[in-house]
């Protein structure tokens, strides 16, 4: 989910407005971006990127509070 500075929609107004959407015929995962380290990834993709090659690869410059949604349609409705 991605803040939309233009509309002046910012991420926690997202994520509300969404789950109020969805919520009556979705399960909804809220998960947080959170860091990638290095002894996560396999030692031969460490191996040929290096550290440094690895952080590049790793960095996908998302904003710290973005969050994303993982919703699944249920059978029941709320």
């Amino acid at each position: 989910m991605h803040e939309s500075h233009q509309n002046g929609i910012t991420i926690e107004a997202g994520k509300e407005e969404f789950v109020r959407r969805f919520s009556g015929s979705h399960e909804i995962t809220i998960i947080a971006v959170q860091p990638l380290y290095a002894p996560d990834v396999e030692a031969a993709v460490l191996e040929k990127l290096g550290l440094i090659g690895l952080a590049e690869c790793m960095d996908e410059k998302r904003n710290p509070g973005q969050l994303w949604m993982w919703l699944e349609a249920c059978s029941f409705h709320r």
